[in-house]
C-alpha cells in the first residue's frame, strides 16, 4: 500500500475524516454518478497505488490530461495521499 502522507489540511484530509464519520452517505455527485466516501477513497487508494509504483510523491511535478471526468478527481485525492500536492 501507498506511503500516505497527512498534514493538516491537505485535501486527503477532509476524505479521510468523511470517511471516519459517514463512509457510506453521499461525497461526490458527477452528471449520472453517485460515490460515497468510501466508494471514493477505494478508487482514490488504487489510483495512489499505480502513482507510488512510478514513484511520485513529494516534491515531484505531476500533470493531469484529462476531460472533465469524475477520475480527474481521483488522480487529484491520489497526488495528495502520496503528498504531491496538499
Amino acid at each position: 500500500m501507498t506511503q500516505e502522507y497527512r498534514q493538516t489540511g491537505c485535501l486527503i484530509g477532509l476524505l479521510d475524516e468523511r470517511v471516519r464519520r459517514l463512509p457510506d452517505a453521499n461525497f461526490v455527485t458527477f452528471a449520472d454518478t453517485v460515490l460515497s466516501a468510501a466508494a471514493l477513497q477505494d478508487r482514490v487508494r488504487r489510483v495512489a497505488v499505480g502513482l507510488a509504483e512510478r514513484q511520485s510523491g513529494p516534491g515531484d511535478i505531476v500533470a493531469i490530461l484529462a476531460a472533465y471526468r469524475l477520475p480527474v478527481l481521483d488522480h487529484v485525492f491520489a497526488l495528495s495521499s502520496l503528498g504531491a500536492i496538499c
